[in-house]
């Protein structure tokens, strides 16, 4: 900004005040702006953006109202103008003159303003244009496999120079593949039944050799045994020992298999010494004991149940665990002697009042096998939250349990 004093006048053709006179700015309105308004160069060192109003009529200049006067100057008269002074459509654009401001534009010559227009400026990037809406998809239905395997089957395809349907042509060839191998599986039946018998040749001539004698001493047979014990131990096969093994067993359940067809024939052996012994043998080994047991329990009479109570009360077996489940079914439950079906009913007494009236049983039948039970039931305690009651205190009123266990004591079990 300059040190002088401020402007006066309207500021074209006024004088500054303690310089010389200096000639009214010309303007040029440059339209750079559009529709929105100019650019007013009024000097080299001055230029105005001034927002475009409404456009005046063709041929006629709206007035430019003059600017405020400067202090110490009366304000004129806008619409009063000088002879030599023009209507102009804008104010001169305030500035500094006695400031130095670097040249914006080069100095425009004399003469009127000249007036540019022109037509607004177009935008750098035409705007973008919407995309179209998606269209909704309408799902097509599968193909049938029918129309589908039509469509193949009247296919045509050339072959040789001529065009033939698929369809016809791929039977045809399914045809002759069937066929040939139709054929061809006749031939090869015709050559089998002679394979066959050379295989059966093989394995009937392999039988003749040791196998045979293997097979026989596996089933028991004597002579194969004897023949294969005949051989040093370490002579023998693998085959051969497991044979003898089997054979051994084989004997011994037919041994029992012959035992009790002539127990069927002579119920009479059915208490001879021998015969027990030897059910009671096998009934101890571990390889036929379920035959053996089997056949003790179809014995006649109450020898069959007391010989299984005989090997139940022995050690603990399998022996042992299987006698005591033959001897809850009903069929040797019902043959036993009243003795051992007390000792069974002493055992499944769950009160003290059931078993007080078995008491009466024992002083008649009881023999040495209810010793156990009966003498179980002098115990006085077992009972009550501390295990300190008496269970049986019902049997405390006679002296009828220590007669039974006397009347015991004196009767010796079965001895078979």
């Amino acid at each position: 900004m300059s040190g002088g004093a401020p402007p006066t006048g309207n500021g074209d053709g006024g004088h500054r005040q303690g310089g010389p006179e200096r000639p009214a700015p010309r303007e040029t309105v440059v339209p750079t702006l559009g529709s929105v308004g100019d650019v007013i160069v009024t000097d080299a060192s001055s230029i105005e953006v001034q927002l475009r109003g409404p456009e005046p009529a063709p041929g006629r200049r709206e007035p430019r109202p003059a600017p405020p006067s400067s202090p110490g100057e009366p304000s004129g008269d806008p619409s009063a103008t000088t002879p030599a002074e023009s209507p102009q459509p804008y104010p001169p654009a305030p500035s500094d003159r006695g400031a130095a401001t670097p040249a914006l534009a080069p100095p425009l010559p004399d003469g009127p303003a000249p007036v540019l227009a022109g037509p607004p400026l177009e935008p750098a990037f035409p705007p973008p244009r919407p995309y179209p809406p998606p269209q909704p998809t309408t799902p097509q239905p599968p193909t049938p496999p029918g129309v589908a395997l039509g469509a193949v089957w009247t296919q045509r395809v050339r072959l040789l120079g001529a065009t033939a349907p698929l369809g016809p042509l791929a039977a045809a060839v399914t045809l002759v593949a069937v066929l040939a191998a139709f054929f061809v599986g006749r031939a090869c039946s015709g050559a089998a039944p002679g394979a066959t018998a050379s295989t059966a040749a093989s394995t009937s001539a392999s039988a003749a050799g040791p196998s045979s004698l293997v097979e026989r001493a596996a089933q028991g047979e004597a002579a194969a045994t004897a023949e294969l014990e005949a051989r040093p131990e370490g002579s023998r096969s693998a085959p051969e020992v497991v044979a003898l093994s089997l054979g051994a067993v084989a004997r011994k359940r037919a041994e029992i298999a012959d035992l009790e067809q002539k127990l069927a024939a002579q119920p009479e052996l059915t208490r001879d010494p021998k015969v027990l012994t030897t059910l009671r043998t096998y009934a101890l080994d571990p390889d036929v004991f379920r035959e053996a047991l089997r056949q003790i329990a179809q014995l006649r009479g109450d020898v069959g149940p007391d010989l299984l109570f005989q090997l139940a009360s022995g050690p603990k077996s399998a022996t042992s665990a299987l006698a005591q489940a033959l001897l809850a079914a009903s069929d040797v439950r019902g043959k036993a002697t009243p003795a051992l079906a007390l000792v069974f009913d002493l055992r499944d007494a769950a009160s003290c009042e059931a078993k007080k009236e078995l008491l009466g049983r024992a002083l008649e039948s009881a023999d040495a096998r209810s010793l156990q039970s009966l003498a179980q039931l002098r115990i006085k305690s077992g009972c009550g939250p501390q295990k300190r009651d008496d269970c049986n205190a019902c049997l405390r009123d006679d002296s009828r349990l220590e007669d039974a266990i006397t009347a015991a004591t004196r009767r010796p079990a079965p001895k078979l």
